[in-house]
C-alpha cells in the first residue's frame, strides 16, 4: 500500500506538471533542437542545462529515440544534472529528420521529453517505465500521443496507471 500511495502521488505529480509547448525549430540540426528542448525546461528540474544536453545527444548516437511509423521521438536520460523528474512534449515548427528505432528514417514534428535525477525511486522508475511503455502499446496510443493535447494524453496515462494499480491489486488479492 505505501508504495502505491508513493506511485500514484507521483504519477499524480508528473501529470499536472507535463506542458505541450511549441519550439521553434526552423533551419535547426538536432543539436540546436535538444538546446531549445532543454533550453524551455523550467529552472526547478535541471541543476545543468549543458550536461543534460550533451547526456540526450549521447543518449541519441548509442540508438535511435524516433518511434517506428509515426512522427514521435522520446527523448530521455537519467542524470545527477537533473533535480527532479520531468515529462514534457516540444511541438516542433519545423520537422526533423530522425532514425527511428527500427532503423527508418522519419520526420519527427513532436519530441516527448523523459528527465530524471540519477538517484530515481523505485516507484517513480516504475511510472516512468510505465508511461513509455504506454506510448508504444498500440497505434492508438501512438496516435494520442502524435496529436493529442496535453489533458487527453494526462487523461489516458491517468487511466493507464489505475488499470494496473487495479490489476495488481487484484494479484494481491488472490495471493493473499
Amino acid at each position: 500500500m505505501t508504495q502505491l500511495a508513493g506511485e500514484s502521488a507521483f504519477c499524480q505529480q508528473i501529470l499536472q506538471q507535463m506542458t505541450l509547448q511549441p519550439i521553434g525549430s526552423q533551419g535547426m540540426d538536432m543539436n540546436a533542437v535538444l538546446s531549445a528542448i532543454v533550453t524551455a525546461v523550467p529552472d526547478e528540474y535541471v541543476k545543468d542545462r549543458l550536461e543534460v544536453a550533451q547526456r540526450l545527444k549521447k543518449r541519441l548516437d548509442l540508438a535511435p529515440l524516433g518511434l517506428p511509423g509515426s512522427h514521435l521521438a522520446l527523448l530521455h536520460t537519467r542524470t545527477r544534472a537533473v533535480s527532479k523528474c520531468f515529462f514534457a512534449i516540444y511541438d516542433l515548427a519545423e520537422p526533423i529528420a530522425m532514425t527511428a528505432m527500427d532503423q527508418s528514417k522519419i520526420m519527427v514534428k513532436r519530441q516527448l521529453l523523459l528527465l530524471a535525477p540519477e538517484d530515481l525511486p523505485e516507484a517513480s522508475a516504475n511510472v516512468l517505465g510505465m508511461i513509455s511503455s504506454f506510448l508504444v502499446m498500440s497505434d492508438q496510443t501512438l496516435q494520442l500521443f502524435e496529436s493529442g493535447n496535453c489533458q487527453e494524453i494526462a487523461a489516458a496515462i491517468a487511466q493507464q496507471y489505475l488499470g494496473q494499480v487495479t490489476q495488481r491489486l487484484n494479484q494481491a488479492r488472490g495471493q493473499s
